[in-house]
């Protein structure tokens, strides 16, 4: 719970306040289909998947937002913008967007949010887990090909 503060003079600049969520659930969409939580290990069960375990069971992330949850003719898609604090921290990558001219600013890239991707609950990639995931995809025919030069993964 937070109470936005009024500034005292005109040039003060007040930040909006920062809320964090105290219960695994709250916050986020009734995933039971009337009224309340899913039942435990159901198939709706938000907490049973990937996306429970990873996502809506943590409770340390410095910032978790969801970007997209969206069901498709064949699957479930969730995508979640977070901050972890092991790695990151929510001040610096609010000093990273913001052109001060700090070095978070000049460097952007290393305090973004790490992007999580979840198809039907079962996490699938992660911004900072890309190098790992597309090496595993093509070493394989780097390694069959007698004089690899070039690669295309399509699909």
């Amino acid at each position: 719970f937070a109470v936005p503060m009024e500034p005292i003079t005109d040039d003060e600049v007040v930040e909006e306040p920062i809320v964090l969520w105290s219960h695994r659930l709250r916050g986020f969409r009734d995933h039971g289909g009337g009224g309340g939580p899913a039942k435990a290990n159901s198939p709706k069960d938000p907490l049973a998947s990937d996306l429970g375990k990873f996502m809506l069971d943590v409770l340390d992330f410095d910032m978790k937002n969801e970007l997209v949850s969206t069901k498709s003719e064949y699957q479930r898609i969730d995508v979640y913008e977070v901050i972890r604090p092991r790695f990151n921290d929510l001040l610096s990558y609010r000093k990273s967007i913001s052109n001060d001219g700090s070095y978070e600013s000049l460097h952007p890239e290393l305090y973004r949010p790490d992007r999580v991707v979840f198809l039907d609950g079962v996490m699938q990639s992660t911004l900072h887990g890309e190098n790992a995931y597309h090496e595993a995809l093509v070493h394989p025919g780097m390694f069959a090909h007698p004089n690899p030069r070039r690669v295309a993964i399509i699909g």
